[in-house]
């Protein structure tokens, strides 16, 4: 499985814990340039896939590993399909305070190479909008030290003790997937 797989697995389980549910859906985006004729075109094409992910308790992470790749490449199969037809074919009501498919999200980046444009130095920026999106985002950026993560949350909804022990959780998660995966 790819890192971004198994980061989405970890937040699912770890989500499913914290809520004591089994069924969690996280929103997570993904590259939109699927067709060729968009392969010369500049710009950002981005759409997001809703993942349903199920870690029921009897399951070990590798089995629910498993289960998350199996359906991310099923969802990427059909990536084309925008979000926005899926939440009117779902026919969810519409609320201006909730995301009608998900409350969670997974943004992972693997480590932007160096652009070089006729002497200009390209390198992402980070934008705050200052306010959160979603209840609660997870942004995993590859670098070369390792992976950085960082929790945005809604503070009407969690408290900061609340978030700070997800994270730890989730830390605590990817230390036991990497010492013992079958279990």
């Amino acid at each position: 499985a790819t890192k971004h797989i198994l980061l989405l697995a970890a937040i699912a389980a770890c989500l499913a814990k914290q809520a004591a549910q089994e069924d969690v859906i996280v929103g997570t985006p993904v590259a939109g340039r699927n067709r060729p004729e968009l392969a010369d075109i500049a710009g950002m094409f981005v759409t997001t896939l809703p993942m349903r992910v199920r870690p029921e308790a009897e399951l070990c992470f590798d089995e629910l590993l498993a289960r998350v790749r199996a359906d991310c490449v099923a969802a990427l199969e059909n990536g084309e399909y925008p979000l926005e037809r899926i939440i009117a074919d779902l026919q969810f009501p519409r609320s201006a305070s909730r995301n009608r498919l998900f409350d969670a999200m997974l943004v992972y980046r693997a480590k932007a190479p160096q652009v070089e444009l006729q002497g200009l130095t390209c390198e992402p920026i980070r934008f705050d909008p200052g306010a959160a999106k979603l209840d609660l985002t997870l942004e995993v950026e590859e670098r070369e030290q390792g992976l950085a993560c960082e929790l945005e949350y809604d503070s009407a909804l969690f408290k900061r003790g609340t978030v700070r022990r997800l994270a730890e959780h989730f830390v605590l998660l990817l230390d036991r997937l990497t010492a013992q995966p079958d279990r």
